[in-house]
């Protein structure tokens, strides 16, 4: 997965993923160079936080068992994050188990609730 997330121009979607959060920025080495098993996991984990600290991420869970933070959904198809067909069936099955899917908007972290079930207790 990770080497079709960054295949590409660019690093592909990983990478205009971190250029959309971190604009000017240069990333150094290329995405796309990255081999090993642990280190692509690193730069997953850190990209991940990165979603959460500027506020641009979607989260799936409920407050007793916690949250799984995702990428941000998608401006477009297409565009990086979490793509519209994704998260559509995220909602389906969050819903059928009764969890809840929200994210966070901007770099003020506000939060919205993506899901039709409303916030968590």
């Amino acid at each position: 997965y990770y080497a079709r997330a960054t295949a590409g121009p660019g690093d592909g979607r990983l990478g205009a993923l971190v250029r959309a959060l971190l604009p000017g920025r240069r990333i150094a080495p290329r995405l796309a160079d990255i081999g090993d098993h642990d280190e692509r996991a690193a730069v997953v984990c850190a990209v991940t936080a990165l979603c959460v600290a500027r506020g641009r991420y979607a989260a799936v869970g409920d407050a007793a068992h916690g949250f799984v933070a995702l990428p941000p959904p998608a401006p477009a198809p297409g565009a990086p994050g979490l793509q519209p067909g994704a998260l559509a069936i995220l909602a389906a099955n969050a819903g059928s188990r009764g969890l809840v899917i929200e994210g966070g908007e901007g770099t003020a972290g506000r939060r919205r609730h993506l899901s039709s079930r409303g916030p968590p207790p």
